[in-house]
């Protein structure tokens, strides 16, 4: 999975550099840890320690913030 995240990041980098002169913007969005959701958190979830969890509203502020940015 790693290696994956890591090819995403350089597609991106690449992009970002190959398109700035046209005015397109590239960026990556990707969680640190598992995110909280409702799933996560009912009951009989797998995940019993939800401390380990990075909250709904993080990924939603950080997905915000890359659309409305300059």
């Amino acid at each position: 999975m790693r290696g994956n995240v890591s090819a995403v990041n350089a597609f991106t980098v690449y992009g970002a550099v190959e398109f700035a002169d046209k005015g397109i913007v590239m960026n990556t969005l990707a969680p640190q840890r598992s995110i909280l959701t409702e799933r996560i958190s009912g009951g009989g979830s797998m995940v019993q320690d939800t401390s380990i969890c990075e909250p709904l509203e993080t990924m939603a502020e950080a997905a915000l913030a890359l659309c409305t940015g300059d």
